[in-house]
Parts: structure tokens; sequence; C-alpha cells
């Protein structure tokens, strides 16, 4: 009976690259946003901020801690 290598099989979640693309999107998404003159909030050191074109960040104040909003 053949043994099923998890290391083998393409369907197989890699977590670097992931992270990776997610990356790469957010990126693209933040340049795509400020070519078209629009502004995009991230977060940073547990405050929201919004970053404008042109270079100008706004702090918007402090985020609470995320919840559970799924039950575990």
């Amino acid at each position: 009976m053949p043994v099923d290598n998890e290391d083998d099989r393409e369907d197989v979640v890699n977590p670097a690259a992931i992270e990776a693309a997610l990356h790469q999107m957010a990126q693209q998404a933040r340049e795509e946003a400020f070519a078209a003159g629009l502004a995009v909030m991230v977060i940073r050191s547990k405050r929201l901020v919004k970053l404008y074109p042109d270079g100008t960040v706004e702090d918007l104040g402090a985020i609470s801690e995320p919840r559970t909003v799924v039950p575990q």
C-alpha cells in the first residue's frame, strides 16, 4: 500500500508562501490606491494609521486587543 507523504503533495499549505503572497498583494493594493489618489489604513504599533499618497501620516488612535469571534 503506498504511503501518502505530505511533503510531496502539491495541496499542502505552506505558511511562508502564504505570508509572502499576502505581503505582495497588500503592497500592490497600497500602490494602486495611492496611484488613484486614495489613502489607506494600516495598523502600526497597536494604532490605526491613515497613510496618504503625498506621504502624510494621520494617527487615528489606539486599537483594542483582538477578540475571538469564532468559538474554539
